[in-house]
């Protein structure tokens, strides 16, 4: 192999790793716009719509928002090899799933409120975790922040707790995850 070829191959590799890395982020970028959109809705419900409909409200929303991972999550997956990583990281969010619900029932919390707190935290820990796992140290910044934020809201603006973590969470996800997709979409 001379080394032109050797430029060729090289100039591939980065070429596919680029494509890859755009994919990546775009994927992530739907995945924030998406449950962004249940947290706010969901969360913005919760402030102002009866007990009654929440069981409702998050179930729809939470199938909704599944169907739209799975989309996302199948479109990446034709796109790039998560071969290291993805299902790692889908099993850690299986068992943070059936570990959550096991807790919720296990603490038995009184309020939609300290449902969302402890909801809130294992996706945090999630987040941390997968941070961890796939050396993104910005992902356990975020999960930490995030568990650290709805707890300091949740008892030092508890009657209006929905709506700032609706808002802050999960507008601040969509807002990200747009910029994500949109500047990967422009320059990728």
């Amino acid at each position: 192999m001379d080394s032109r070829e050797a430029k060729d191959d090289l100039d591939q590799i980065r070429e596919a790793q680029s494509a890859a890395a755009t994919v990546g982020v775009r994927g992530v970028g739907w995945f924030l716009v998406i449950w962004g959109a249940v947290w706010l809705i969901g969360l913005s419900l919760s402030h102002f719509a009866p007990g009654s409909w929440l069981l409702w409200v998050w179930s729809l929303l939470l199938i909704a928002g599944s169907v739209g991972s799975s989309i996302v999550g199948v479109r990446m997956g034709r796109e790039i090899r998560y071969a290291d990583t993805g299902p790692r990281q889908a099993s850690l969010y299986l068992l943070l799933v059936a570990f959550g619900a096991l807790w919720i029932v296990l603490a038995a919390p009184s309020t939609w409120e300290q449902v969302a707190v402890l909801l809130i935290s294992f996706v945090g820990f999630g987040a941390a975790t997968s941070g961890i796992l796939i050396e993104a140290r910005s992902l356990v910044i975020i999960g930490v922040v995030a568990t650290v934020a709805t707890v300091g809201v949740y008892f030092l603006l508890f009657p209006i707790f929905g709506l700032v973590i609706g808002i802050l969470g999960g507008g601040g996800m969509i807002v990200v995850g747009s910029r994500l997709v949109y500047q990967r979409s422009r320059h990728g």
